[in-house]
């Protein structure tokens, strides 16, 4: 706050520090972490990425051997921080080691059409996630998506500004063979626009741990204005 003769200023100021909770919190429900603000998981390739590395422990890296299929490494992509830029044509990162579908989903992200994936988990011709190649699927099968993205209606309409969205129960009692980052289907669909972060769970997490992960991510990314009203981060982010 700042003072002069007649007149106050209110200023509201915030710096992140290791007091803040993070995805460590969630320990062993902690299956993938990807985080593009933490430049010592991001392998470069020159400007482009060819491993991101997973912050889980579980070793997960999601990985790109053929240079001209790498994203783009962007230092002030989004508030500041890094981001992974996807061409739309032919940029995706694969995570091929098979491990048991999450449950519980959260990422910060932006594309340009509803119709472009920012994360595919392929078990034969299902697919899951924010932005899959399917986008219109609410429910289907294996899956059952009951939460939703924070900044608009529904997942398929969260485009062109950067969104938070997390999702819940999305597949269950299965395994699939590999993530696609920003690529759906070899060759099928690839995002035009960035990933930020990107937090996966191998179990249904609690009401107060999915509210942390989304108040987490919104005040390290700058989207704090549009979490909803009444979110209980709203004013201030979740600590330890």
């Amino acid at each position: 706050m700042a003072y002069t003769p007649g007149k106050m200023t209110l200023r509201k100021e915030f710096v992140w520090n290791d007091s803040f909770w993070t995805p460590d919190g969630l320990g062993t429900d902690l299956a993938l972490w990807l985080d593009a603000a933490d430049a010592s998981t991001v392998t470069l390739n020159g400007s482009t990425v060819s491993q991101w590395d997973d912050k889980s422990g579980n070793g997960r890296n999601a990985s790109q051997a053929t240079a001209s299929l790498q994203p783009t490494y962007t230092t002030n992509g989004l508030n500041g921080k890094p981001v992974l830029s996807f061409d739309g044509s032919d940029d995706e990162l694969t995570i091929t080691s098979s491990f048991a579908l999450g449950e519980t989903a959260a990422m910060v992200a932006q594309r340009s059409t509803i119709d472009q994936p920012v994360i595919e988990a392929p078990i034969a011709a299902n697919r899951g996630f924010w932005g899959s190649a399917y986008p219109g699927y609410t429910t289907h099968s294996n899956y059952a998506v009951d939460g939703g993205p924070l900044l608009s209606a529904s997942p398929d309409s969260a485009v062109t500004t950067p969104s938070l969205v997390s999702q819940t129960e999305l597949l269950q009692s299965s395994t699939f063979f590999a993530y696609r980052i920003g690529g759906a289907s070899p060759g099928y669909q690839f995002l035009n626009g960035f990933i930020a972060e990107v937090v996966v769970t191998d179990t249904l997490l609690s009401t107060d741990d999915r509210q942390k992960l989304e108040g987490y991510l919104a005040w390290k990314w700058g989207l704090v204005a549009n979490l909803p009203s009444g979110h209980p981060y709203k004013i201030k982010p979740p600590v330890k």
